[in-house]
């Protein structure tokens, strides 16, 4: 385990407070927001890190050995082997990387609970998740994530006189379960048009996906 972060008090940065950059297809975002959050965070990371609150990350590892979680956060306390991580925190493995305001992880059995902005990654497949919460174990890489948003990379087989696109797969729902390679969404939607204006959509009460593979509506 490599931990780095803030030591002491909640930050007093104010883009630390805005929501940070979302996908395009997301109305609610606002451009104007996420530029000045993202510039008031870098001045206030810059200023802790000479004022020595902020461990520079220059030197630390920067990709997790196999079987290693790397955590960190702007403010960060644990005891017992749970960690909990408050501000930019991030828990990463080789093969993903878990975003979010707040993140309490339990090193012993994998368990992290995100909360606020949440965006996952994984690495290999170049599926990307965002949600307001998630619950997801970076060991057995299963969880669940709620009002869930997300993308996977299309998977293309030309053939004469099939209409083909570049777009990724999108999905969106009010609640998915990820079980390994597998994701179950509930009350949502999939699509391979660019949002928020779709050509076309297909919705179901449940969904069962497959990203590269199949999509299964219910």
């Amino acid at each position: 385990m490599i931990s780095r972060g803030l030591r002491g008090t909640e930050p007093t940065c104010y883009g630390f407070r805005l929501s940070p950059p979302r996908q395009l297809y997301d109305q609610a975002s606002s451009p104007v927001s996420n530029t000045i959050g993202r510039v008031c965070h870098d001045l206030f990371c810059a200023l802790a890190i000479a004022s020595g609150l902020l461990l520079s990350p220059a030197g630390a590892q920067t990709q997790p050995k196999p079987n290693e979680v790397l955590v960190s956060a702007l403010v960060q306390d644990g005891q017992a082997g749970v960690y909990h991580l408050r501000g930019n925190a991030w828990v990463e493995t080789r093969e993903l990387k878990l975003w979010a305001d707040q993140i309490d992880y339990n090193e012993e059995t994998g368990e992290t609970n995100a909360r606020g902005n949440v965006h996952f990654q994984h690495f290999a497949r170049g599926e990307e998740i965002w949600a307001d919460k998630a619950d997801y174990n970076v060991r057995l890489q299963t969880g669940k994530f709620y009002n869930v948003r997300g993308t996977a990379p299309g998977k293309t087989a030309p053939r004469p006189g099939l209409l083909m696109t570049s777009n990724p797969f999108y999905f969106q729902g009010q609640w998915a379960e990820k079980l390994k390679d597998r994701y179950i969404l509930y009350n949502g939607m999939v699509t391979d048009c660019r949002l928020p204006n779709p050509w076309w959509t297909l919705r179901a009460p449940k969904f069962d996906i497959v990203p590269q593979e199949r999509a299964l509506a219910y």
